[in-house]
């Protein structure tokens, strides 16, 4: 077998001439590789040097060459036949020990770039490279619209499979913000199911969305995701009746306190009991962040009030249905009597 040369990349760029295609079979050629380490560069990656074999060849120097050669991450390899070839790939550390590796193919028919990026030793070889969109392609900060309560979305949430989750920076993935893309956590190469969940900075989810996307160990594969509202709204109001049945105002019955609450179809209250506390006057009240599945979600409304001598309780309990990303205005309040027990 020949040897094949190292030569840093840019040192040969002055007399590289591409690929010439005669039709009479594949043709020589060299490879470039170009490498990165889960994204990073080989100083942030810790890698010094990179060990590269490829069956049936026979390399300079073992395989071994500088992680960063004249500024360049890569090197390129001359003179190989037309044809296919596997190779593997390990980033070392200052120590020669492998902390990175990957692997690969290529096909020699005139000069060829190869782009691999290395994933941690002894952990899956594969991961994507997310980016996200709200409805609307609205920025992180304006995703919140309308219901504008919680000032937009600050983190993502990805998960692969149903655990292995990493949390984003909102920016660093959103379209609209110019994010470039967030790396999900490493899975082994194959298909997979991801699910995406973008949190309030209180960390109360707003959007989610879930797909299946399929990794290889070569290089990351990039996955847009189009985040859709996971909550929706509904406007509570309420009147005071008598026990004989007459209408009352909060302030002649010493303005009692109201509570308010959801139970869902699996007798599960939002809140605690005995709910979320407001004046008898706030009536209508808004709640714009009940959880809503893409179909609608519906809730049965349990309210109560009291004073310290007296209480009432609903005529009826109204149901109603709660659909992703709508929000109702004040005059579409579902209205409950409360009468004095």
């Amino acid at each position: 077998m020949n040897t094949k040369l190292a030569i840093p990349f840019l040192a040969i760029l002055a007399f590289a001439q591409g690929c010439i295609i005669n039709g009479h079979g594949k043709n020589p050629g060299d490879v470039t590789f170009s490498w990165t380490f889960y994204g990073q560069s080989c100083s942030a990656a810790g890698v010094a040097s990179v060990h590269i074999t490829i069956p049936g060849e026979t390399l300079e120097n073992g395989g071994v060459y500088q992680c960063v050669s004249n500024s360049y991450q890569g090197i390129v390899l001359h003179d190989f036949a037309g044809g296919s070839y596997t190779y593997s790939i390990e980033g070392l550390d200052t120590g020669g020990y492998t902390v990175y590796t990957g692997s690969g193919d290529f096909t020699i028919d005139g000069n060829v770039l190869e782009s691999v990026d290395l994933t941690p030793y002894g952990q899956p070889g594969s991961y994507a490279l997310v980016t996200w969109t709200f409805p609307g392609n609205v920025t992180c900060a304006n995703a919140d619209t309308p219901a504008q309560q919680l000032g937009g979305v600050a983190y993502v949430d990805i998960t692969m499979d149903g655990n292995n989750t990493v949390r984003a920076n909102c920016a660093d993935g959103a379209v609209a913000n110019g994010g470039q893309g967030v790396y999900s956590a490493l899975v082994d190469p194959g298909a997979h199911t991801i699910s995406l969940t973008a949190l309030s900075s209180n960390l109360y989810p707003l959007f989610s969305a879930s797909g299946n996307v399929t990794t290889n160990s070569s290089a990351p594969v990039a996955d847009q995701v189009n985040l859709q509202w996971a909550v929706g709204g509904v406007v509570v109001s309420w009147t005071l009746q008598s026990n004989g049945g007459g209408a009352q105002t909060c302030l002649g019955t010493g303005n009692p306190y109201v509570y308010v609450n959801f139970v869902d179809s699996t007798n599960t209250a939002v809140y605690q009991q005995p709910g979320d506390t407001n004046t008898c006057n706030a009536a209508p009240t808004r709640y714009f962040y009940l959880s809503a599945a893409a179909g609608g979600t519906n809730y049965r409304i349990d309210l109560q009030a009291a004073t310290n001598a007296l209480s009432w309780s609903p005529t009826t309990n109204p149901v109603f249905t709660v659909m992703p990303g709508v929000f109702p205005a004040d005059t579409s309040a579902v209205s409950v009597v409360l009468r004095q027990n």
